[in-house]
């Protein structure tokens, strides 16, 4: 997606967005939840800093410099392509950050460590429905144990990863194929990642955003009628999340949406449950993708702005 493309897309996105909030504050009941409603983008948003502040410090472990603030726009840039395939929204960060340091390998190896640790702690924190299911838990181990097994015969074996890039070869998707190869270039470099201090702040961090964001939930499920155990709505969406990601659909879309429907309508007595999945999603996934699609715009608009000053003063002008 070329800058214009994506600077269209966050106009369309916008006009949608402000559609909905004018169909929602036209509802009785829209009006009454607006302050409510405003408590998740808040958690989302605290959830990005400190997520943030862990891949800042990720890189800069690794000696990738970039500066703080630019840093921060790119990162939530990111967000725009939470639902597009083949994660791209880490390869528009990856192309962004080679302005600051073209050592890209090291995003790679900060980007698998921030999502394995994601998913470690999202497990962890949905796990907890699955307390009184040994079954389920077994499973969840089970799938943890292929997933670092596959992890490890990428960055480790030579074969592994031209094997598991062949169907993709085959089926003309070279971007996956070069996306499986820095995979393996960035596993292999996580060596810098492993000490006991880093693996400690990573995980550490990535609880505490990602409790904020779940209490979010909690605050908002109970405002909108929904009578819960703590524990089941502090865990629905976690738990909703990963079983999205598990799915391989883009931004999770429609398991994360369903588990979320099965959860609350197993816990509760009753409740719009179908209108709590779709706000929920709305004002953190969607929030995100606003957010991200809000710095696009920064970005081409600063971009536009650099090319016009070089232009003006002779010097050939930047991508």
């Amino acid at each position: 997606m070329n800058r214009r493309n994506a600077f269209f897309l966050f106009v369309l996105f916008a006009a949608y967005v402000a559609f909905l909030c004018y169909v929602e504050l036209n509802r009785p009941a829209g009006r009454e939840r607006l302050p409510v409603s405003l408590v998740l983008p808040a958690a989302t948003a605290c959830c990005w800093f400190i997520r943030y502040l862990r891949w800042a410090y990720l890189l800069k472990v690794l000696d990738f410099h970039q500066p703080f603030w630019k840093g921060l726009v790119i990162y939530i840039l990111g967000f725009a392509y939470t639902a597009t395939p083949g994660k791209a929204g880490e390869l528009v960060r990856v192309a962004y950050l080679r302005r600051f340091d073209r050592r890209t390998s090291k995003v790679y190896s900060a980007f698998i460590a921030e999502r394995f640790c994601d998913f470690v702690v999202m497990t962890a924190l949905g796990g907890i429905l699955l307390i009184g299911s040994p079954v389920a838990l077994l499973a969840v181990i089970v799938f943890f144990v292929i997933l670092a097994s596959v992890l490890a015969l990428t960055g480790m074996s030579r074969r592994f990863p031209k094997l598991l890039a062949w169907p993709f070869r085959k089926l003309g998707l070279n971007s996956l194929v070069k996306f499986i190869f820095r995979v393996r270039s960035g596993i292999r470099s996580l060596v810098n990642l492993l000490s006991l201090r880093t693996v400690a702040v990573m995980l550490l961090s990535g609880l505490i955003g990602w409790t904020i964001y779940s209490l979010g939930v909690v605050w908002y499920l109970h405002y909108i009628g929904f009578d819960l155990p703590f524990y089941a709505s502090f865990s629905v969406y976690p738990a909703a999340m990963v079983s999205g990601a598990v799915s391989m659909i883009p931004g999770g879309l429609g398991g994360t949406e369903a588990v979320f429907c099965l959860v609350l309508g197993s816990f509760s007595k009753g409740g719009p449950v179908l209108e709590a999945a779709f706000m929920v999603r709305c004002l953190t996934m969607w929030f995100s993708v606003a957010a991200g699609l809000l710095c696009q715009g920064i970005v081409f608009l600063h971009d536009v702005r650099e090319n016009r000053r070089q232009r003006a003063s002779g010097q050939p002008s930047g991508d």
